[in-house]
């Protein structure tokens, strides 16, 4: 049957946990595409492939007996650039091209090549300010412009599969500014949040990745949907609306140095329906989807987690950051359920964009698995969730192709 939608699974070179030979991800996980279960969803139309983090040195695409792939490029691929451009650090400018370069002699080319827009400014301290933007936003313009640029000449240079993916607005702190990630966040003035998403995209004429938790979460930030920000109560912490302002009119929200960014609309689900709409794209990076950023858990759930305790005991000196610890956890990287009503309904929009596009659409999954990190921030998680949700997107999608 003709493949209408493919599930990628992510892969490096790393040798994959549990593996009784020993094998790399990208060796290993190939037998997920061989079950049982894996012939029932290709009968479906429901095809396998794999993102890779990045391509190994010498990479061959022979070596994954023709399965689909693609390549997410280090996520801080595209900061490191600017600063060595503005820098003149040419042997690294020269050392990025022949990487874009490397991509375009593929063969099989891989679907698509993915990029995180660039950082701006430095992460802040953990305290009430965390939130407010700490540069000016004629800089975070700019510094999207630039990335106009830079996709435009990828295309030029052959590279024309090349797409930037959404972001969050908010980011968790995590190393090297934490022990381990923490269930605490703070404004990450990047590329690739909202509207710019758009206007990068066509100015340049690429696509783009919509991972569908980061686009939530960015909604929800810009809503003020969110535990952190409902705290804060006094809106003139938030920045005005500016009509007239180019960044305003280019990212589609409010922003200004000291303020907290804030968007247009009071509802997180119209800015995430409007802008997965128009980017009109075929490709997702896909999870089980948390109610929030930062999610509520019981007192005793904090005394049993030894991901707590660890924290609680690290930070015990600090109230404000206990605080913040305590009953709270990540919400990111989620295991698939087939009962995530929310995930449901995004797919549903999903598959209505498909439905009128030329090729198969692509869903990757990003999920953490228990045991991933020390403290364990995905206590919560199951140790098996990349596998499991296979099974269980296979099962969703099944019903919806």
């Amino acid at each position: 049957m003709e493949t209408r939608v493919n599930i990628f699974v992510p892969a490096g070179s790393r040798v994959m946990a549990g593996d009784p030979h020993g094998r790399t991800e990208l060796i290993a996980r190939q037998d997920w595409a061989t079950t049982k279960e894996a012939n029932m969803a290709r009968e479906a139309g429901i095809g396998f492939g794999f993102e890779l983090k990045g391509a190994p040195k010498n990479f061959n695409p022979h070596i994954l007996n023709g399965l689909p792939y693609s390549i997410h490029a280090p996520n801080e691929i595209l900061t490191q650039l600017y600063k060595a451009a503005t820098e003149g650090d040419e042997k690294f400018v020269a050392g990025f091209w022949n990487q874009i370069a490397m991509y375009v002699k593929l063969n099989p080319r891989p679907v698509y090549v993915v990029f995180h827009g660039a950082g701006l400014g430095e992460v802040p301290p953990i305290n009430e300010h965390r939130f407010a933007l700490t540069i000016d936003s004629e800089e975070w313009l700019a510094r999207a412009k630039w990335h106009e640029s830079i996709f435009t000449r990828m295309r030029e240079v052959g590279l024309t599969q090349a797409v930037l993916e959404t972001v969050y607005l908010c980011n968790y702190y995590g190393p090297p500014y934490a022990m381990g990630w923490l269930p605490i966040t703070y404004l990450s003035p990047r590329v690739g949040i909202y509207n710019d998403m758009l206007n990068i995209t066509k100015a340049a004429g690429v696509g783009s990745v919509v991972d569908l938790e980061h686009l939530q979460m960015t909604c929800q930030s810009l809503s003020r949907v969110s535990i952190e920000l409902d705290e804060m109560d006094n809106m003139s912490l938030f920045a005005a609306s500016k009509p007239a302002s180019e960044f305003q009119r280019y990212f589609g929200f409010c922003a200004e140095r000291n303020k907290i960014p804030i968007g247009l609309h009071s509802s997180w689900v119209e800015l995430w329906q409007g802008m997965v709409y128009a980017l009109n794209t075929p490709y997702y990076h896909v999870g089980g989807i948390s109610k929030s950023q930062v999610v509520e858990v019981s007192k005793e759930e904090t005394v049993a987690s030894g991901y707590h305790q660890a924290l609680l005991n690290h930070y015990q000196s600090d109230s404000y950051m206990a605080f913040l610890i305590r009953c709270r956890r990540v919400g990111s990287h989620a295991s698939v359920r087939q009962n995530d009503v929310r995930l449901r309904s995004m797919l549903t929009d999903v598959f209505h964009i498909a439905r009128h596009l030329s090729e198969p659409a692509v869903f990757v999954l990003e999920t953490s698995n228990k045991g991933e990190q020390n403290p364990d921030c995905w206590y919560w998680s199951r140790p098996d969730a990349l596998e499991s949700s296979l099974s269980e997107l296979r099962k969703i999608v099944s019903i919806m192709v």
